[in-house]
């Protein structure tokens, strides 16, 4: 049970932290549009990516914009599907995190080793999910720092606008759309279990 946990743990962080670190990858990218490393950046990425873009676009702009642009779009996807495969897992941290403080153990010492299991093992996810959320902000101001307004065509300044707007929509890890992980959830969650523990406490002391 414990290596299935850890498992389980070791592959949220993997995954979560090359999403994070495409984003960053993703920010450079568009800081370097329209510049003389451009051609550099599209020499890399055309080897990497082996997408052939550059047969479909003679213009190296509008390459390097439509490669940024799918590059969004599967970390948009990427996130979604992520979000629905690790949400169970999430939703039951919390639900564990709430009860803990009125699980019914016997000893004392046992009931405080589950809390602060759980609660690392919230943290843990909550301070992913902070990191994720705010790179995946980061991405609209890059993109609006990038040397699009020196661009020649009409037609891609208006298509780096849309990506402006649509870029604003950030996305974030949640547990079933309930509750977005992060750590304004966190301390929320603490704040609950204290008040939990607090009401279990007096009714304890009224019963005595």
């Amino acid at each position: 049970m414990a290596c299935m946990i850890l498992g389980c743990d070791f592959l949220f962080v993997a995954i979560s932290s090359c999403i994070i670190c495409q984003y960053k990858i993703l920010h450079n990218t568009f800081l370097k549009f329209n510049t003389p490393e451009m051609s550099e950046v599209n020499e890399k990425l055309r080897f990497l990516a082996d997408d052939k873009l550059d047969f479909n676009y003679k213009n190296e702009n509008k390459e390097a914009f439509v490669r940024c642009v799918r590059h969004h779009q599967l970390l948009l996807s990427v996130t979604k599907k992520w979000n629905n495969l690790f949400g169970w897992i999430a939703m039951c941290l919390i639900t564990s995190a709430i009860i803990a403080k009125n699980a019914t153990l016997s000893q004392q010492v046992m009931r405080l080793a589950l809390t602060i299991i759980v609660l690392s093992q919230l943290l843990e996810y909550c301070a992913i999910g902070n990191e994720l959320y705010y790179q995946a902000g980061l991405l609209p101001e890059h993109i609006f720092q990038a040397n699009w307004y020196d661009l020649h065509s009409c037609e891609l300044k208006k298509d780096f606008m849309f990506l402006l707007h649509h870029s604003q929509n950030v996305p974030y890890l949640n547990a079933y759309n309930l509750y977005n992980i992060d750590m304004n959830f966190y301390i929320k969650v603490l704040k609950l279990m204290f008040s939990i523990y607090t009401f279990f406490s007096k009714m304890e002391f009224k019963n005595e």
